[in-house]
């Protein structure tokens, strides 16, 4: 019998009795020296919340009841109130004796494993290793590591001593002495081991050259022998500027791209520029080369709409509250506030503000407030820059830039037109002019590429003297659905049109027959499309069955005309931000080309590289999907029956099996500390206790796309592989995210992410600033060198941050040369595009920093099927599906090649066997991608933090007899696989453990067991089956089970599997109540 009266132990449970002495084993030994410093704080807070509030029993003797074999700790027991107190605190001394017992007889490495993994250690003591090995001596190394000893001694004794039982005499001091001598060395040992390093070097070349039956002296090599330097252990460059450290075969198109040694570089590159997100380094970064890619740069779009909508917000509560910033609870905005329907109005002013009517230009300076005029000024000052940006880098190419490409491309067409004229000379010259295979296949690709230069030539020209749209009022998203249902409003917008097609026909000497005509199918096309205006659509040559007039045609018709047909809330200021923010990114990081020139030019470089057809097929349909996927464009069909049921039934799953994610997320800073090691950490979380420094950080984070998870669902839709986002969700889509916003809050995931990654940027931020500055005076070692390339800051732009305005935190920390930094983008200059672009590199790099730290899988992460596409080539099968059905399995025309066709498969049933598995795809880059990256600095901090924080969830989320059913293997795999070190591997395993041991092939006593068999065994093998086609098919087979079991007369089984398959009941709000309730509902 076990006395608990409410207390929980999380490593050890205690009989009453003294329990019998038997050899303690690593895993017991280790909880024991876990558990040691730990549980007497969890004990006494227990103690107090059971006994805290009864009186003293005046009338029982607790002196005389105190057991026997107890006496020698009366002093901790005689504070008893009453008998039950006193079993308690017996309880606790029994339990402290034999915890104590348990860590002193456990084998070393056990207590070696128990004290690192140790809160306390993860945060104070494991941080000396940065510390230590600063010293430039042993006798340094040897006095500052006793030193942090000492300091972790005294303060791990401060949090357990005072509220310990049965300590014996003098172990304090004991414990305060064994960490000085242990951590002085451990010291000496880390001071030592770079002397060591050449012996091991010797004796590896010795092997090497005796396998190889080379000769060689028995000499010891002695140089590099001397102090420790800062760059001691780089790894230098080896391979491409685009080459991966590290490899991964399951991560995406593009990463195993630029992983292969048979493709250009210049190839890899538009790979890296494309997709890239710095979780893994690169060669280039080795040697200081800083690239971003579309993928991170168009994130800072998103930043610039939530510092507009945050000023909207404030600007609100100064004229409707006369509070200067708007209230929020957790991020999260008082949906009563009114504020929708005053920026609707807002907007609406500001629109006929700048019509050309001006009975609708008084109509809005009637009654317009001071804030609602300064919010106008914020949205054509976004807007105008959108502007100025749309232009600069080509997104609609001006007169001088389409000239400038003519005379580009004309260049490159007569040097392509010289060589051929040449090669054919030289192929009449030859006998029968018989030319080699090798002539034949280069004329064939010279002749594709004059075409395709011919053919952007003809489109440049045309598109010379186009008008484009000049006055960037308001985006023009019309409104599908009251056009889809109201013909009237279709045929008024219809007019509108025409009119504005003939007047500006009139205008430019043209013929306006034909306006209405147009007018019509421009109508039709913004129905087919996402309600999007000419404007808002790039320039493409390629796009199927429209005319090169149509597809150049704007409307650019006056916004308050067609105000009733658009929508007009501060979320359509979102979709354009985001949408045009990664257009101009790819313009950007492409040199203004649009998708299809590129795709053109990766097929001439592929060709010289002697690429047959279908590898050039097959590389630009990689490009291309990750291309769609960093476009948000990767759904085409999301309201087809298959993506829509998926899509409800992920995130149903979600709120079913997922109550405790956020106790899953405590292991978030774990990957803190693999990035930035022990201290950094510790002293940010210092440093963060000032609540206005915190504010300018996460304001900072913000305005660089981050921090966003609670406000814009965003680590809902990442977790589960959500690529929708439409201008107007639909009633079902609604309620979905209306859904995973009330459970990730509530679950905890939320706000867990929204701290960790707090915590983070107060370190990046101030690592970035004092990085550059120490680069831009030839200060930095290649580590931090590398480290700041492989987030895009190289040199040039170090230099520029070593001087940008910075504000400080008010708490000063000496040990890393003053207080946290964090930078005033609101002081940058961004007047011009260039000025803009410098600001967002910087913002791109350090969001790019908290999605490769708080991890979960981007485009660069996963592969293309995860999103529920695949590119395949065209087959009989496909063209057979066509003859019946034309609209199915069509060929993508832009992936042509020779006489290669590929055909895209989207579906959502692709993605459900990957439902829950973003993260474990983002650890393969981004811990374990780490762990293998022998440059980076923190590895073996980040490897305790994870396991130990891992350990530390899932005893928060499994009572004590789920850990003593188990055995320590078992224990440890769980353990292994939560943290997530081993990335994929471990869940890809996990299932196969799953199927195996659900066909009879493993038993639940195997030595790494599955984590679940079916004990019924009719069912176990259907299950299987079952296991890899994910979560929702899980889910699905429990429910009819379920209904079967009701209906055949079993009601408590069916109860009972209901308990675990309705949504948001395991809640830990809810605690096991809703679920009991269940349970007993079914039962009666």
């Amino acid at each position: 019998m076990t006395t608990d009266l409410g207390r929980r132990d999380f490593f050890i449970a205690i009989p009453n009795e003294i329990t019998e002495e038997t050899p303690v084993s690593w895993y017991e030994g280790w909880k024991a020296n876990v558990s040691y410093n730990n549980m007497p704080f969890i004990e006494r807070v227990e103690e107090e919340r059971i006994f805290g509030g009864i009186p003293v029993d005046t009338t029982y003797d607790v002196a005389a009841n105190i057991s026997e074999e107890l006496l020698p700790y009366y002093d901790d027991l005689i504070r008893a109130k009453n008998e039950k107190h006193l079993r308690f605190l017996e309880g606790r001394a029994r339990t402290a004796i034999e915890r104590r017992r348990r860590a002193a007889e456990a084998p070393f490495t056990a207590q070696l494993v128990g004290g690192l993994t140790d809160p306390l250690a993860l945060t104070a003591f494991i941080p000396g290793l940065n510390y230590v090995r600063l010293g430039k001596t042993f006798t340094q190394a040897i006095t500052r590591a006793g030193g942090v000893g000492a300091g972790y001694g005294i303060a791990s004794e401060l949090r357990r001593a005072p509220f310990a039982v049965a300590d014996e005499p003098g172990e304090t001091y004991a414990n305060v002495a064994a960490a000085t001598v242990f951590s002085a060395a451990f010291g000496g040992v880390m001071k030592g081991a770079p002397y060591a390093k050449p012996f091991f070097q010797s004796g590896a070349a010795k092997v090497n050259k005796l396998f190889k039956g080379e000769k060689f002296d028995h000499m010891t090599p002695t140089d590099n022998v001397g102090p420790l330097s800062l760059d001691d252990g780089f790894t230098p460059a080896k391979g491409g500027d685009y080459d991966p450290v590290v490899s991964n075969p399951l991560g995406s198109p593009s990463q195993r791209a630029m992983q292969r040694t048979d493709i250009p570089d210049d190839v890899k590159e538009l790979f890296m520029l494309l997709s890239y997100n710095g979780a893994v380094s690169t060669q280039g970064a080795r040697r200081g080369i800083g690239i971003q890619s579309v993928a991170q740069e168009s994130v800072t779009y998103q930043g610039q709409f939530q510092n507009l909508v945050r000023r909207m917000r404030d600007l609100h509560s100064q004229e409707t509250r006369g509070i200067n910033k708007a209230f929020q609870f957790l991020q999260v905005y008082n949906p009563r506030s009114g504020f929708d329907d005053w920026a609707n109005d807002t907007i609406r002013r500001y629109i006929f503000s700048k019509s050309r009517d001006p009975q609708l230009r008084r109509l809005a300076a009637d009654g317009i407030s001071d804030q609602q005029k300064e919010v106008g000024v914020l949205i054509a000052d976004a807007l105008r820059a959108f502007s100025d940006d749309i232009k600069y880098y080509g997104v609609v190419k001006d007169n001088e830039k389409l000239r400038a490409l003519i005379a580009q491309n004309q260049s490159s067409l007569d040097s392509v037109t010289a060589k051929l004229a040449k090669l054919e000379s030289d192929i009449a010259a030859m006998p029968n002019k018989a030319g080699t295979n090798r002539q034949f296949a280069l004329q064939d690709a010279l002749d594709k590429r004059q075409a395709v230069l011919k053919d952007r030539i003809e489109f440049y020209e045309a598109q010379l003297g186009k008008a484009l749209r000049e006055d960037y009022v308001f985006p023009i998203f019309y409104n599908k659905d009251l056009l889809s249902r109201d013909e009237g409003a279709r045929s008024a917008l219809t007019q509108i049109f025409a009119d504005e097609f003939t007047a500006q026909r009139i205008a430019a000497g043209e013929d306006p027959a034909g306006a209405f005509a147009d007018a019509e199918r421009t109508l039709s096309r913004i129905l087919e499309e996402d309600g999007e205006d000419m404007a808002n659509v790039l320039q493409s040559k390629t796009t199927a069955g429209r005319s090169k007039h149509l597809k150049s045609r704007k409307t650019n018709v006056d916004v308050a005309k067609v105000y009733d047909y658009i929508l007009t809330d501060p979320e359509v200021l979102y979709t354009y931000f985001d949408r045009m923010g990664r257009r101009i990114s790819f313009a950007n990081k492409f040199g203004g080309r649009n998708i299809d020139e590129v795709l053109e030019d990766m097929e001439d470089s592929l060709r010289q590289a002697g690429k047959s057809n279908e590898e050039i097929s097959r590389l630009k349909a990689d490009f291309y999907g990750d291309y769609e996927r960093v476009m948000g464009t990767l759904q085409r069909s999301p309201d087809r029956f298959d993506n829509a049921a998926v899509k409800a039934a992920k995130s149903w799953t979600g709120w079913t099996y997922l109550p405790q994610a956020g106790i899953s997320a405590l292991t978030d800073p774990g990957s803190i500390v693999m990035a930035h090691g022990f201290r950094d950490v510790f002293e940010a979380g210092y440093a963060g206790l000032s609540g206005a420094f915190r504010g300018k950080v996460i304001k900072e984070a913000q305005a660089a796309g981050e921090l966003l998870d609670i406000t814009k669902n965003v680590y809902a839709r990442e977790l589960l592989s959500d690529t929708v986002r439409r201008v107007k969700p639909n009633m079902m889509e609604r309620f979905i995210q209306r859904g995973n916003q009330v459970f990730y809050t509530l679950n905890g995931l939320a706000p867990i992410t929204f701290a960790g990654k707090t915590l983070d940027q107060i370190i990046v931020q101030d690592k970035f600033i004092k990085l550059s500055r120490q680069w831009s005076e030839g200060k930095i070692s290649r580590f931090d060198r590398e480290y700041l390339a492989r987030y895009g800051i190289d040199e040039d732009m170090a230099k520029f941050i070593s001087t940008a305005p910075t504000e400080k935190s008010d708490i000063a920390l000496s040990k890393r040369g003053g207080a946290f930094e964090v930078s005033n983008t609101d002081d940058w200059d961004i007047s011009t595009p260039q000025a803009r672009e410098t600001l967002r590199k910087f913002q791109a790099a350090i969001q790019s920093h908290a999605n490769n730290t708080i991890v979960m899988g981007q485009t660069f992460d996963k592969p293309l099927i995860i999103d529920g596409v695949v590119y395949l080539k065209d087959n009989p099968f496909f063209q057979a599906i066509r003859k019946k059905f034309p609209t199915q399995f069509k060929v993508e025309k832009q992936l042509r090649t020779g006489a290669v066709n590929m055909v895209r498969v989207e579906s959502g049933l692709l993605t459900t066997p990957f439902t829950f598995m973003n993260f474990a795809f983002g650890a393969n880059n981004k811990i374990l991608g780490a762990i293998r990256d022998p440059n980076r600095q923190h590895r073996l901090q980040g490897i305790v933090a994870l396991l130990g924080l891992s350990y530390l969830s899932l005893s928060y989320k499994k009572p004590d007899y789920w850990f003593e059913k188990r055995t320590s293997p078992d224990v440890i795999a769980r353990v292994v696989d939560h943290s997530g070190v081993f990335g994929v591997y471990s869940d890809l395993a996990y299932t196969a453990l799953a199927m195996a041991g659900n066909a009879g092939v493993v038993s639940k006593d195997a030595f790494i067991p599955p984590k679940y068999i079916n004990p019924n065994e009719d069912e176990a093998l259907f299950d299987a089956f079952i296991e890899p086609l994910g979560a929702p098919a899980g889910l699905t087979v429990d429910y009819v089970r379920a209904v079967d079991d009701y209906f055949s007369g079993r009601e408590s089984d069916a109860s009972e599997q209901m308990k675990y398959s309705l949504p948001f009941i395991g809640l830990p709000i809810f605690g096991n109540d809703v679920k009991d309730f269940v349970g007993e509902l079914g039962r009666n």
